[in-house]
Parts: structure tokens; C-alpha cells; sequence
């Protein structure tokens, strides 16, 4: 299925990891111009590059943020508030211009911890996971007349980088635009849940 992002300007922003890799992979083999950002060493930079067919790695997000399209954020497991803190930076840069385009994809992968109460050290996951869906769904009532959407990918149990790939592919693809504000778990159903 052509997934209508031959052309677009996407920004993986967030943990240099397999699973930014594999997104990486699937974006750029559908035509999207993919740049991954991390907030990293750059020796975790450099082993991503190595694994990315025409992507370049850098260690902030590039300029200029009026260019992007599509901007994701594959989170890891959190330590700290600064994720939330750097994820609004950056959708305050890049949402005017897609708002001004007629739209745009922001999209963040979390871990399904977000979801999780009573799990050992699990509070500070919660919280700040909790805290970037809550922006999402901000977004997505302040931009979504604008064709801007917001929605997260929550991954757990067994999925593969694959498996959250094909996810992310679809959020930030062509078909999605009516669909905003959501969190979608990709975990094979390992987590009970009622939304």
C-alpha cells in the first residue's frame, strides 16, 4: 500500500535505538526524506547511521523546523522530566508550519508503562508518559482543524522494532488523518486494558 510519504520531510526525534532505526528503514523505503535526531552520544548516533539506508544522523534536530512534515518521538524508558520538556520544544517549533502547510504527523512511541499502576519504580514511566499523551491531546484538539495530528504508539510485550514500525508507518502515513488524539498499544495483547 503506498502510504503517500514519497516527498515528506520526517524527523525521528528521540532515543537512538533499534526500533528509531527500523521506523527509520520503513519510512525512507516509502519514499519520506528521513532525518533521526538524538538527544545522545554521538557514538549512539554513529551505530544507528551504520543500520539506516539514506538517513542521516544528528545529534539535535535540525533546521528548519517551518520543513517538517512528520515528527516523531521514539521514547525509551524515562529517568527524568526532560522528555516531556524537549518534546514541547520541539512541537512548538515544527506545529506552526504545519499548520500553515494544511498539516501534519506528530506522533511518540512510549513504553506501555505509561499504562501501568502498581509496577515496582514504574512511577516516574507513568507520569511523564502520562504527561506527553497529555500534550498529544492537546494538540490534537487545538490543530486538528488545521490537519495536524497527534497520536502514540505504545509499545510492550513481545512486538519486535518491526512490529512497532509498521505502527508508526501508518500514524504518520497519508491514511491516517482523521484519526488524532488516540494511543494505540502494539504489545499482542500481553497487557489487559480497557482503552
Amino acid at each position: 500500500m503506498d502510504l503517500g510519504l514519497h516527498g515528506r520531510h520526517v524527523v525521528l526525534a528521540g532515543a537512538a535505538d533499534a526500533a528509531l532505526a527500523a521506523v527509520a528503514q520503513l519510512l525512507t523505503e516509502e519514499g519520506a526524506a528521513v532525518v533521526t535526531a538524538a538527544l545522545a552520544e554521538a557514538a549512539q548516533c554513529e551505530a544507528v547511521e551504520d543500520e539506516v539506508v539514506d538517513a542521516v544522523v544528528v545529534v539535535l534536530p535540525p533546521a528548519p523546523p517551518d520543513a517538517v512534515d512528520v515528527l516523531t518521538d521514539p521514547a525509551t524508558l524515562f529517568t527524568a522530566w526532560q522528555p516531556v520538556v524537549d518534546t514541547a520544544a520541539l512541537y512548538r517549533a515544527v506545529v506552526p508550519g504545519m499548520a500553515a502547510r494544511g498539516g501534519g504527523r506528530l506522533l511518540a512511541v512510549l513504553p506501555t508503562a505509561v499504562k501501568a499502576v502498581g509496577a515496582a519504580g514504574g512511577d516516574l514511566d507513568t507520569a511523564v508518559g502520562l504527561g506527553l499523551l497529555g500534550m498529544h491531546k492537546v494538540v490534537a484538539a487545538e490543530h486538528g482543524a488545521q490537519g495536524v495530528t497527534a497520536n502514540a504508539v505504545l509499545r510492550g510485550g513481545l512486538a519486535t522494532d518491526s512490529d512497532v514500525a509498521d505502527a508508526v508507518a501508518w500514524f504518520v502515513s497519508a491514511h491516517s488523518g482523521y484519526v488524532t488524539g488516540c494511543a494505540v498499544t502494539v504489545d499482542g495483547g500481553v497487557q489487559p486494558s480497557v482503552f
